[in-house]
Formats: structure tokens, C-alpha cells, sequence
């Protein structure tokens, strides 16, 4: 596990975890975070070796179905399609949509390591499941992984007004305008999920750079709209099923009132998800992510999902 983990950022992956270990925004299943499992497909997505569906505003009510992630490459990307469409490189902001299924290189991790399930001193878990999910699910997650640059005005040949701001332009140049009256210094990463001063750790508040950020690289999402990750007790909910969205009648007991023994819910929607953003039903860069969805079928190796544009109703 350390070596893929570590092999992981020598190919560029930065870690999804909380140097201050008082929270773990990603939801500690997966490669770069917790050294379990598969890497998640924003990573992938860097590394050039997948590619997403993409929901384009063409339907406002519509069914998908997505295959198993790990074993297809599958996921689906979900932007705000009109104001602020994706600009088609993993460096944006979106949801990310992935079916997770115990298989392939989820499925070592799967059962749990006895290390990681010991019991605390309250009776419960220490390190919840202590692996990756046991059974089918959907994840989902917000990216942010808008970079920025220092940009500003040309006059008399010399830069004026230098100021940060955000680029959708991934180039490491320093660019001037065709006309020379605009520079744009190279294109950097200034979100993560390291809660500290660690390698890029910045926000974007009035036109200058703030440290450290509120804003995290990766954040998973939870159907039950409460962010269990948000404080240091997060790894009791380590690889818990109540983490994933599905259907209780495909798997899991819905009267049962353990967090492992069914699905969070199987429902998306802004309003039940406002805790996990920073501007209430708005995304980071202040757009509205307008799409409602829910899951109508489940097996072991998909996910049926019906999407509704509330912007259209």
C-alpha cells in the first residue's frame, strides 16, 4: 500500500488527507488518502488515463447508467452547463460521480484490516470499517481544482495591478495578450485538502492570496447531507456503508440503525447537501449547480441515475 501510495506522487498525486489529522475531507477511502483501494478519478484525470461522461445541458430530465468505476473507468462529471460550462480539463469545479464496486483493486481492501478495527474506548470502531466499502455504491464527490495565477495590466511596458485571480488555462507560461496591455504569469494549484501550510494551501479572498484554505481539492460527499469527516473523530466513519448513495432495497437494511449496515440515502440535492459547501447552495466559484438527482436502479455492477434541471421546472 505505502509503495503505490508513494509511487502516486511521484506521478504528481498530492495527498487528500489533513496534515492536522482534524478532519479528512476526502473520506479516507482511497489510495491517496488513507493508502487504500483505487485512485478516484479526479487523479486519474491528471494522469491522462480516463475521461469522464460529461452532463451537457442537452436533456434537463434524463436517465444514465454507470458502470463500475474500477472496472470500467466510468464516471460521470456534473457542471453548471450554462453560465460556467466545464472547461474539458480536470482543473475546474464540478461534481464527480463514481460507482464503487469491491472488485478489482478495491477488492483487497474491502473486508477491513483488523488493525484498523479496534475497539475505542467508547465501544464502537476506532477506524470505522477499517477498509474500502463492502458492497456496491455510489460515491460522489466536489472537486475544486481551479488554479490561478498572477495576472494584471501592461503600461509603459511594465506590470501594473498584479493580482491573483482564477484561469482555466493550464499552461505553465507567462502569457501576454495579443494586444500587450494584459500579462498572466503561469497557471498553479492553490487548493488542497492539507488544512495547513503544506505545499499549496491557499484561497483567493479579494484579490489576494490567503493561507491557509477553506477550500479543499476533494471533498466527498454524504447522502445524509452531514459532514461526518468535518471534525478529529473522522476516521470512525472510515469506509462506512452510510457514506454511499443507494438503494436499501438492492443491499442494506433500512430499519437498521447501524452506519454500516445501510446507505446514507439515494438522493442528491443542494438544498440536503448546503453543509459541505462553503456558499451555501453555491459552488466555490459562486455558479449554481442546478441538477437534482437520484438513483432508480442498482445492481452489482451499475448505478441508474435520474437527473432533473430545477432550473428548467
Amino acid at each position: 500500500h505505502t509503495i503505490i501510495h508513494e509511487t502516486g506522487h511521484m506521478m504528481g498525486a498530492p495527498d487528500y488527507y489533513s496534515y492536522d489529522h482534524d478532519e479528512g475531507p476526502a473520506g479516507c477511502v482511497d489510495m491517496m488518502d488513507n493508502n487504500v483501494g483505487d485512485h478516484n478519478a479526479y487523479t486519474k484525470m491528471q494522469y491522462g488515463w480516463v475521461a469522464p461522461k460529461v452532463v451537457d445541458g442537452s436533456a434537463n430530465n434524463f436517465e444514465i447508467t454507470l458502470h463500475s468505476y474500477t472496472d470500467t473507468r466510468e464516471f460521470l462529471l456534473v457542471r453548471d452547463t450554462v453560465s460556467d460550462p466545464w472547461n474539458e480539463t480536470p482543473w475546474d469545479e464540478y461534481l464527480m460521480l463514481e460507482y464503487y464496486t469491491p472488485t478489482g483493486l478495491n477488492e483487497e481492501d474491502s473486508n477491513g484490516y483488523g488493525e484498523w478495527q479496534q475497539a475505542s474506548t467508547s465501544g464502537g470502531n476506532a477506524y470505522g470499517h477499517g477498509g474500502t466499502y463492502e458492497h456496491p455504491g455510489l460515491q460522489v464527490f466536489h472537486v475544486d481544482g481551479r488554479l490561478a495565477a498572477d495576472m494584471g495590466d501592461i503600461v509603459d511596458g511594465k506590470e501594473k495591478n498584479k493580482r491573483p485571480g482564477y484561469t482555466d488555462d493550464p499552461r505553465p507560461e507567462y502569457r501576454i495578450s495579443e494586444d500587450g496591455t494584459r500579462f498572466e504569469g503561469p497557471a498553479k494549484m492553490i487548493h488542497s485538502n492539507s488544512g495547513s501550510s503544506h505545499g499549496p494551501s491557499n484561497d483567493i479572498v479579494d484579490g489576494k492570496y490567503v493561507t491557509p484554505t477553506k477550500v479543499r481539492e476533494l471533498q466527498a460527499i454524504f447522502p445524509s447531507g452531514v459532514n461526518s469527516m468535518a471534525s478529529s473523530s473522522y476516521a470512525s466513519s472510515f469506509g462506512v456503508m452510510a457514506n454511499l448513495f443507494g438503494i436499501d432495497s438492492y443491499w442494506g437494511n433500512s430499519e437498521a440503525t447501524g452506519s454500516n449496515d445501510k446507505y446514507g440515502g439515494s438522493v442528491y440535492s443542494n438544498f440536503r447537501m448546503r453543509n459541505f459547501y462553503m456558499n451555501d447552495l453555491r459552488f466555490n466559484d459562486g455558479s449554481t449547480n442546478n441538477w437534482t438527482f437520484s438513483i432508480v436502479d442498482q445492481t452489482d455492477d451499475t448505478v441508474t441515475l435520474h437527473f432533473v434541471n430545477n432550473a428548467a421546472i
